[in-house]
């Protein structure tokens, strides 16, 4: 895998105003993006020393919290198998090994009802998080739509929908038919495209002001472009593991690091709750609202990432012989 830390363009971490949530977390924003912007620095001058032991530990840290994210982020969709055969699949698939057999995975998992479905949704999972890491965290390329259907085509290749259609009829394609749930009223299917073309601009504009400006706050970044993916919901399948695979490369090319969360039963009902009051404050006017949808997600991505800069910090500190 890259060393992310040198990809991408560095920017000064700065609040993004007040959109921060502030009723369902006793954190503070403002001093956790400080402690963020601090760690940050640490970390990117350990990883450009000359060093072999923080390069690799650097890379090793990514590579194992990259499986924590794809195994966390399954776990939310009740999708994928246990924690070690998801290190052991996201590891060899990253390190370009080959993919272990049935026979072997067994050996660290009980075979459940849907074992062949549940491997690949590691597999498609890993490979789409690689191709993602690849064309858009390590490059200097913007963001694209071609990017964003790759992505969905490697993470549901082979995966046929929850309403049994094949994966071949909507892998990488914009949905074409109506979905709904009770708590959000998704795009219509024939503005999708152009939602996707405004998603894709409005990204795209935000960087180039960021650059302009020499600051970025990447979390409410991450969290805005999260929630807006959702809330289009593109795809007839897929929409919200795909929502979680940009929220993480837009923090791994921004801080350099993955923010895992969801792999347990508190972290995921977090989570849950997070998304269904976002949605509902989605559902209000926008000269109606005292903030924005997103914030609450924001505050705990950014606990997650600044939590998960700390733990790289002490990791990457050259051990005392």
């Amino acid at each position: 895998m890259e060393n992310f830390l040198y990809s991408q363009s560095v920017f000064a971490i700065e609040m993004d105003d007040q959109n921060y949530d502030c009723f369902h977390t006793s954190l503070d924003p403002d001093e956790l993006l400080q402690k963020a912007q601090g760690y940050f620095n640490e970390i990117r001058a350990l990883t450009m020393s000359t060093s072999r032991y923080q390069i690799v530990s650097y890379l090793e840290h990514v590579l194992y919290a990259s499986a924590e994210f794809i195994f966390g982020s399954n776990f939310i969709e009740n999708a994928g198998l246990d924690q070690e055969v998801t290190q052991r699949l996201c590891r060899d698939i990253f390190l370009g090994n080959p993919i272990p057999s049935d026979a072997e995975l067994l050996k660290f998992s009980n075979r459940p009802k849907n074992f062949e479905r549940s491997l690949k949704e590691i597999v498609q999972y890993a490979l789409a998080w690689q191709y993602l890491s690849k064309e858009f965290v390590a490059s200097n390329a913007p963001l694209s739509e071609d990017i964003i259907l790759q992505t969905h085509n490697y993470l549901t290749d082979g995966i046929d929908a929850s309403d049994g259609d094949k994966s071949s009829s909507y892998s990488g394609v914009y949905r074409t038919e109506s979905v709904g749930s009770k708590l959000a009223t998704f795009t219509p299917p024939n503005q999708v495209p152009s939602a996707m073309k405004c998603f894709v601009k409005e990204f795209n504009d935000d960087i180039v002001r960021a650059e302009k400006k020499g600051s970025l706050d990447p979390y409410m970044l991450a969290a805005k472009y999260c929630h807006k993916f959702v809330n289009i919901y593109p795809f007839l399948d897929g929409n919200r593991r795909a929502c979680r695979l940009i929220l993480n490369g837009i923090l791994l090319k921004y801080t350099g690091i993955v923010a895992p969360f969801g792999g347990n039963e508190r972290e995921k009902e977090e989570y849950l709750e997070i998304a269904v009051r976002a949605s509902m404050d989605e559902q209000v006017a926008e000269d109606e609202r005292s903030r924005v949808p997103w914030g609450e997600l924001a505050s705990y991505m950014l606990g997650k990432g600044v939590s998960k800069m700390e733990g790289l910090r002490k990791e990457l500190q050259e051990p005392k012989v």
